[in-house]
């Protein structure tokens, strides 16, 4: 009963919200959020409390209170995550549980506050368990990281989780920002289906980090020059391997393949790397490594790459891009390769400029020309609004507007 008046108080909406993740991400939100506070209360009739906060690099810190804005903008302003270019996955599978994560205990206390939500921006591929232990409490999730929502079982798509807690009101799972951070990509694949079209194909160029690179290189740049560009700017994954060699991107199509209600295996996707194992495995990868340390690893493959893509790519008139093609049309099975591919102008990638991303949804009415989504698909801040759109729309829909989840 508690719960309920308090969230639903005579002028605004109130959730209280846990937020995972030490990176530019989570302070983006944060900041986000510290800017628009009126904006919330004035147009969406919502408060949003802080109440905890964990990351790898510190314990779990909960106040049923709610913590300042300017607290947490200082404690990952000065957080060493923050800066890093490289950051080591888990070694073993038995850590299965992110460092920085609330307790059982601590989840049974904010299941008891007002519109609890786990927000997670810890881009760790290793927090499902964490995910299911909220659900089974009424916690909602946001997650903007395609390898945790890759683990879950199926059953856990955000629509049957949303009417499998019938009896106490609905509970949500949300990752819209998983593929494309900000640009709608996941919303327009299910007003596609709505409306009752049948997608058949989509080519798309989904990794904002790698289109950087290649627009650098179809400019001029040698390889080793666009890398060094693309992890200054901070659009890699916390392990650049994961975008180089294509299984963050094999991980989004997993995804896809979720929304689309379908469960694909990632081994089941043909995947050919931008720059080789062979040239990445020659790194020595280590928490403390600087971006020279990486780029020197790779400048030794600059000439292959440049005759083995670039060159042909110049003297076709095509353009150099990481491609993801996913074969529907014999629905549900799915055939995905990913792969360096020189695409002609009627690709929908070929106009992409700096870090965008484009999708392609070849579908039964929008064929030979398919429908084409194209935007910023990496980034901070794009991330984070992403993030908090998905916010948005749990808060939306629990009180009642008309939108679609």
């Amino acid at each position: 009963v508690r719960r309920v008046h308090d969230a639903f108080n005579v002028d605004y909406l109130v959730t209280n919200v846990v937020l995972l993740g030490c990176n530019h991400i989570t302070l983006d939100v944060i900041r986000q959020l510290q800017q628009q506070q009126e904006l919330y209360r004035n147009q969406h009739k919502t408060r949003v409390n802080i109440v905890g906060f964990g990351s790898k690099c510190c314990d779990f810190m909960y106040n049923p209170h709610g913590f300042s804005f300017e607290e947490l903008i200082a404690r990952l302003e000065g957080c060493k995550s923050t800066k890093t270019v490289f950051s080591a996955p888990p070694q073993s599978a038995e850590a299965s549980q992110y460092s920085g994560a609330p307790s059982l205990e601590q989840l049974d206390s904010l299941q008891d506050l007002a519109i609890p939500i786990l927000v997670d921006c810890s881009g760790q591929a290793n927090t499902q368990d964490l995910y299911l232990a909220c659900i089974e409490r009424g916690i909602h999730v946001v997650a903007s990281n395609a390898r945790s929502v890759c683990r879950l079982p199926s059953t856990s798509s955000r629509e049957s989780v949303a009417t499998s807690r019938a009896k106490s009101g609905r509970t949500f799972l949300m990752y819209t920002s998983t593929i494309g951070a900000s640009l709608p990509v996941i919303d327009t694949l299910g007003n596609i289906l709505r409306t009752g079209d049948r997608v058949l194909r989509i080519e798309t160029s989904l990794s904002g980090s790698m289109n950087f690179v290649l627009n650098a290189v179809m400019q001029g740049k040698k390889l080793s020059e666009a890398v060094r560009e693309v992890l200054r700017k901070g659009y890699c994954e916390q392990d650049p391997r994961e975008d180089f060699t294509g299984s963050d991107m094999a991980a989004k199509i997993v995804v896809l393949a979720r929304a689309l209600g379908v469960r694909l295996d990632p081994s089941a996707i043909q995947i050919e790397p931008l720059i080789p194992h062979s040239v990445l495995d020659a790194i020595a990868w280590s928490n403390d490594m600087q971006v020279d340390d990486i780029v020197a690893g790779i400048e030794s493959y600059d000439e292959t790459f440049r005759e083995k893509y670039v060159a042909p790519a110049v003297a076709q008139g095509k353009r150099l891009h990481f491609v993801a093609s996913i074969d529907l049309a014999k629905f549900p099975a799915i055939q995905a390769k990913i792969q360096p591919v020189l695409i002609s102008e009627d690709h929908p990638a070929f106009y992409t400029q700096d870090n965008e991303i484009a999708f392609g949804f070849f579908t039964v009415q929008y064929q030979p020309s398919p429908l084409v989504l194209k935007g910023s698909g990496t980034g901070a801040a794009a991330s984070a609004t992403g993030v908090l759109r998905d916010v948005l729309t749990i808060l939306n829909s629990l009180n009642g507007k008309n939108v679609h989840v």
